[in-house]
């Protein structure tokens, strides 16, 4: 069995999944597939968890196989110019021997058998919606560090929430939210932050987010990924989680708010704990065994309510705001959560306070 096609066009394709290939204890899965039928050429990897797969035109029989090395020959590819031709006598074998050739150039490698590659999920289509896979990328770049590690215990927790306009992760300490004015979702669905970084191989295309029961399919032309859905729970929603109400609330410069929690930082360092910084009236205190440390930052009006938050958390929320001068904190209480947002953003950054008994 011989099938053709274009080497660029084929090397392009199979870079755009070589980023999920991992190491496994199951040969195939730290492979890519590669099958030829009607005309067309289909390569998949997957890990389990996520499936990417992407077409190419192609001519000759139809057949399949698991290519063998796939990173290595993913690097030989830049050397390949013109048809490139693959060759397969036995592709139906548990040892597929496989030729690779293009020109004055070749490889021979054994493969694995289609049949030891996982299926495609099953998948119908419970709600659709369109979207810009860069805009989505850049907007889960800037929540996805309030969404907690991957845990068994709690894996919604890891996710990324698609909520009616908006983008929101929330690991109950803190809460960030983006504005995602392109959906308008019927119905909340969440999927793994971790696997977002998926949409990277859409570019700067439009994609069609297809909603099934366990799996959202995220496809442009030529291209598709599924990634599978985390257990929805709806009941910490923004609307629920952030203060209706504040008691007080001052812009602040951000990046000067920034210097003076990286000299803290700098001063708590090594710390066994997670430092604690207390806020009252523009200063800010953190302490040591060995000492106290203060830093101070401006602040348009007299501040009259304390609290003290956790100096990672609140650095992450600062961070979400990256592309803007000054940022406004809105406090309602010491025990109440200290909500952040700027202007000319729907952006919201929530962090939960921390009780602090001595007072700085």
């Amino acid at each position: 069995m011989k099938a053709t096609v274009d080497s660029g066009a084929f090397f392009k394709a199979l870079n755009r999944v070589i980023p999920l290939l991992k190491v496994s204890a199951i040969p195939a899965l730290s492979e890519a597939s590669i099958q030829f039928r009607d005309g067309v050429c289909t390569i998949t990897a997957t890990d389990l968890e996520l499936w990417i797969q992407t077409e190419i035109p192609a001519e000759g029989d139809d057949f399949g196989v698991v290519l063998s090395g796939t990173k290595s020959i993913a690097k030989a590819g830049k050397f390949f110019r013109g048809p490139l031709t693959f060759s397969c006598a036995d592709a139906a074998g548990s040892s597929p021997q496989i030729t690779m050739a293009c020109a004055d150039k070749s490889a021979e490698f054994t493969g694995y058998p289609l049949k030891d590659y996982p299926e495609l999920p099953r998948f119908t289509c419970e709600q659709a919606y369109t979207a810009n896979a860069a805009q989505l990328l850049a907007c889960i770049g800037r929540i996805k560090y309030a969404a907690q590690r991957r845990s068994d215990s709690r894996p919604v927790m890891s996710g990324v929430r698609f909520y009616r306009q908006q983008l929101y992760c929330v690991d109950g300490q803190r809460l960030a939210v983006c504005a995602n004015d392109a959906m308008t979702v019927d119905k909340t669905f969440v999927v793994p932050a971790d696997a977002m970084w998926i949409l990277k191989a859409f570019g700067d295309q439009n994609v069609s987010v297809q909603v099934g029961i366990r799996y959202v399919r995220f496809a442009a032309e030529g291209l598709c990924a599924y990634v599978r859905r985390l257990e929805t729970c709806d009941t910490l929603t923004p609307e629920v989680a952030i203060p209706r109400s504040e008691r007080e609330s001052y812009m602040v410069d951000r990046r000067e708010f920034l210097q003076r929690l990286t000299y803290l930082k700098e001063c708590a360092s090594p710390a066994k704990t997670t430092p604690v910084v207390y806020f009252e009236n523009g200063c800010l205190s953190l302490q040591t065994p060995s000492a106290r440390y203060r830093a101070a930052i401006e602040l348009p009006v007299r501040s009259e309510v304390a609290f003290a938050f956790n100096l990672s958390y609140m650095w992450d929320a600062l961070q979400q705001f990256s592309g803007h001068e000054k940022v406004r904190l809105h406090v309602l209480g010491p025990v109440s959560p200290v909500t952040i947002t700027a202007e000319d953003t729907d952006d919201v950054a929530l962090v939960l306070p921390v009780r602090y008994r001595a007072a700085a």
